[in-house]
């Protein structure tokens, strides 16, 4: 079995690239499992790199698989015994095991990403729904709050103005009050100045009887004074009596 064996060559590096594989796959599964350890973008690339290199070996385990056919099709010519054979196979066999392995684990730890994913949406949208429904109900009750102070704030107002109106109006009758003080307080004085001359012409009416009464005998000063008891009454009467 000669170094210059293309099998040889391509299983080296498929080995090598199997190590790397999985170097980057662990790379992977921390990123996946704990998001902290990297970025979106990072998880993104490395993702790729993975399927690109598994593809790869794909590949290439595919092209030894067709030279083992070949040279188990006439293994005198390529002078490889049967053993030789097997431990081909065996490496082919094991290494896309490896690659099987590989993509497994990624559909299984991404069904349970989306999974999580799922199910966080569906948490963050129960959540946003029973979050709409309480800024639905906290506005429903500010609106109610503001339409009640609205209707007091009316009421107040209307209350105002009502006390305002009778302000007014008490106004309006204090004036009034007051301007009939002031003519019952003028009528009270010309009344008092009438009685001042009424008691003035009394006085003049009584001194001139007792000056009569002085002139005149009893008779006549009982006369006398009869006759301006009269003249007083129809004086004071004239004076009351309404013109």
């Amino acid at each position: 079995m000669s170094q210059n064996d293309p099998f040889i060559m391509v299983r080296d590096a498929v080995s090598k690239s199997l190590t790397e594989t999985e170097e980057l796959f662990n790379r992977w599964r921390d990123i996946h499992t704990k998001p902290y350890l990297g970025s979106t973008q990072e998880l993104a690339e490395v993702t790729k790199q993975l399927r690109e290199r598994l593809k790869g070996i794909e590949w290439d385990l595919e092209d030894l698989d067709e030279t083992v056919k070949v040279v188990e099709s006439n293994p005198d010519r390529y002078r490889v015994d049967s053993s030789e054979l097997k431990r081909r196979k065996i490496f082919i066999s094991n290494s896309a095991a490896k690659v099987k392995d590989v993509r497994e684990q990624m559909g299984r730890l991404e069904q349970m990403r989306a999974e999580e994913k799922r199910t966080s949406s569906v948490s963050d949208s129960r959540y946003s729904k029973l979050e709409a429904d309480m800024e639905k109900q906290n506005q429903n009750f500010i609106d109610s709050s503001r339409d009640h102070q609205d209707q007091m704030v009316k009421v107040q107002d209307q209350q105002l103005e009502a006390i305002s109106r009778g302000v007014g109006v008490l106004k309006d009758v204090s004036y009034a009050i007051g301007d009939e003080l002031d003519d019952h307080n003028e009528m009270l004085d010309d009344l008092h100045t009438d009685l001042v001359n009424t008691h003035s012409r009394l006085g003049t009416v009584s001194a001139k009887m007792n000056k009569v009464i002085e002139l005149s005998g009893k008779k006549k000063e009982l006369i006398v004074i009869v006759v301006l008891l009269i003249l007083i009454v129809v004086v004071v009467a004239l004076f009351f009596i309404p013109i």
